[in-house]
């Protein structure tokens, strides 16, 4: 089961902006993510930084099965076997169900569960990008993604793999920025597990 870790860091966020926009991003993550459950989620900041842990991800989301419904017996034979084809399985394949109007086929449509890996990748930017805060700011220029201010680097590590993905044109990495003053001046690489030894 999988941990992932996400900094996104920007230039300086006011202070009485950073808890609402972290509750924010958590609401919105778990909404997004929820099929994939996860034990923790923790959250962190400092001024020029926003941080997401989550413990202990599956590694897919659950199967998931829809009854698609066909048309009733009374139909013909014809239009069950349009109806089969549609859904590309033997006409014998398909059950029936009855309701008010009377018999009708239906189809069992399974499809797998996403990896965590093809979700993240596929819908964290948007995560990202949604997080509400009173004031943002677009770069590049009025079309641009709209943020609190502009992001500068994205740590995102599923089990310290690196996740692919940008937001504002900024790739997600494997590497922090310290303290403007007191920090390493390059930028440093972190695994979920160095992370905080890091950073301090």
């Amino acid at each position: 089961m999988p941990d992932l870790l996400v900094e996104i860091g920007t230039e300086e966020i006011p202070d009485w902006m950073i808890e609402p926009a972290l509750a924010d991003w958590k609401t919105k993550f778990e909404a997004t993510f929820g099929a994939f459950g996860g034990s923790a989620i923790d959250l962190d900041a400092t001024p020029r930084r926003l941080v997401l842990f989550v413990r202990d991800l599956a590694a897919q989301a659950p199967d998931t099965e829809n009854v698609v419904l066909g048309p009733y017996l009374s139909a013909g034979t014809k239009a069950a076997e349009g109806f089969a084809r549609k859904w590309n399985t033997p006409l014998e394949q398909l059950q029936k169900t009855e309701d008010a109007k009377g018999e009708r086929y239906v189809f069992h449509q399974l499809t797998e569960g996403q990896s965590v890996r093809a979700a993240l990748e596929g819908k964290l930017a948007g995560v990202i990008a949604s997080i509400q805060f009173p004031k943002t700011m677009s770069w590049p220029g009025s079309a641009g993604v709209r943020f609190i201010r502009p992001i500068r680097w994205i740590v995102s590590l599923l089990d310290d793999e690196v996740l692919d993905f940008e937001v504002a044109g900024v790739k997600a990495g494997n590497t922090t920025r310290g303290h403007r003053v007191l920090g390493a001046r390059e930028p440093v690489r972190v695994t979920i597990s160095t992370y905080a030894s890091v950073l301090e």
